[in-house]
């Protein structure tokens, strides 16, 4: 007589049963195992400590802890090459494993070699964090928005009894370290940040390191010998940087030809890189004369990064367009494009503004700036507006200003020789030089010109300081 009446043992319970057959006779006998039971272990099979001798004849020692998740197959999913076994998880159990900092080993039993014997079966094995990271950079999405991602474990990795744990543990501890040491680092030079704070800071370290490429890494791998990081002799890095001090002495020729000589590497570069070449080939055509040339690597710039100086300096190129067109009197489109909140981008719409003649728009624009950054915008907007005293004073606040820069030092002294000329022959509007009498307006205030023939010789000696050619 056949019982209908008994419970019945379900194919994952059969499937569960062999392969923990399989996993018992396949694991190193250093594992000491310890199965997670009832409903809290969700993911999570077992809990595996490593006992192990430090030295042979010694007694053993609890050295190593990680968790193990058991998965058994009798219809295993191989890959046409045969080199990897793929295994459907759970999204939501891959998130779990995301959240977890210590080691979780997948091991899959392919019960289908001996389907009588799962003692006999092979069993083979994949760190999760490493399948999570190699989804990632194979473009794949750890965790997506499907019900269940496929995870691969390669036939490589057998597990028997010479499986050492012990040094992926190892790696992961010293992983962990490096993260404490991190944030002791950012709570010793930030004492008041908050904990949580202190992890935002830390991934924008993280994400500065993976954004500057390997020429950093390298960097901050040598020995500490100078206050700040060099890049690399002969890396792209360190290649860009040598064109920027070209161009800042005004040697397009010398910056283009290096620019040249990189231009196959590039494509291979990391984006910030990638972006910087564009960005140098820009100014390095700007300085040439070809304004509509660089253009279009200005936004190649802005594709690859939009970092501020890229769209600031796309800005100035169609500002410097559009002056040359003679279309200057609407520039909306140029400033529909500067979306970004920084100092840079918005002094640049101030610019922009103050050219099509809305100074007041443009001096409320540089009001929501605070401190001395913007002075040079300031004297660029009066400059706009043919405020020429106001010129010469911000100006005169900018040459006095500690700390100020060969740049904004060269600007001041210029714009200032500018606004000293206008006052000196008393004209406020440049459509006026065409009524002074040839050898001067009989008013002429000769002090000022003076004034301004000084500030033209300060302009020329930084420009020779910076190197340009005399």
């Amino acid at each position: 007589m056949v019982e209908r009446e008994l419970p019945e043992e379900s194919s994952a319970q059969r499937i569960g049963q062999l392969a923990q057959l399989t996993l018992g006779a396949r694991h190193p006998l250093t594992w000491k195992l310890k199965e997670l039971d009832g409903t809290t272990d969700v993911g999570l099979d077992y809990q595996v400590q490593v006992v192990k001798a430090v030295v042979t004849g010694e007694l053993n020692q609890f050295r190593d802890i990680f968790r193990l998740q058991l998965k058994g197959t009798e219809s295993p999913k191989r890959s046409s090459d045969g080199d990897f076994y793929s295994v459907d998880l759970k999204a939501s159990t891959v998130r779990y494993y995301e959240r977890m900092t210590e080691p979780v080993l997948l091991v899959l039993c392919d019960l289908s070699v001996f389907p009588g014997d799962p003692r006999a079966c092979p069993a083979f094995y994949v760190w999760i964090h490493d399948e999570i990271r190699r989804r990632r950079g194979d473009g794949s999405r750890a965790v997506d928005n499907n019900d269940y991602l496929t995870f691969r474990v390669p036939v490589a990795n057998v597990l028997d009894g010479s499986f050492d744990v012990c040094s992926e543990i190892e790696r992961t501890r010293t992983l962990m370290k490096v993260a404490l040491q991190l944030d002791k680092t950012v709570e010793q030079s930030r004492p008041g940040m908050p904990p949580e704070e202190r992890g935002a800071f830390a991934h924008k370290i993280i994400g500065g390191f993976v954004g500057r490429g390997v020429a950093l890494l390298d960097a901050m791998s040598e020995p500490v010998s100078s206050p700040w990081p060099k890049a690399p002799q002969g890396s792209i890095a360190a290649r860009l940087i040598t064109v920027a001090e070209m161009l800042q002495r005004g040697n397009s020729s010398g910056a283009m030809a290096v620019l040249e000589g990189i231009r196959a590497k590039v494509s291979d570069a990391v984006a910030v890189e990638r972006a910087e070449f564009a960005f140098l080939f820009g100014r390095a055509l700007t300085l040439n004369g070809q304004e509509a040339d660089a253009l279009p690597y200005f936004d190649q710039a802005i594709a690859l990064s939009a970092e501020p100086k890229h769209l600031v300096a796309w800005a100035e190129g169609k500002l410097r367009e559009s002056l040359h067109g003679g279309t200057e009197g609407d520039l909306s489109a140029i400033r529909a494009r500067l979306t970004v909140d920084h100092p840079e981008v918005i002094a640049m719409q101030a610019r922009l503004l103050a050219t099509e003649g809305k100074h007041t728009d443009a001096q409320a624009m540089l009001d929501r700036l605070a401190g001395d950054d913007v002075m040079t915008t300031r004297a660029i907007v009066a400059l706009n507006a043919s405020d020429w005293l106001r010129v010469t004073d911000i100006c005169s606040a900018g040459l006095a200003k500690v700390g100020c820069d060969d740049r904004s030092r060269s600007l001041f002294s210029l714009l200032r020789a500018r606004g000293l000329f206008h006052i000196a022959v008393g004209i406020k509007e440049p459509v006026e030089f065409e009524k002074l009498p040839v050898f001067g307006p009989p008013d002429l205030d000769l002090a000022k010109l003076r004034d301004c023939w000084s500030d033209i010789e300060m302009t020329l000696g930084f420009f020779s300081e910076a190197g340009w050619p005399e």
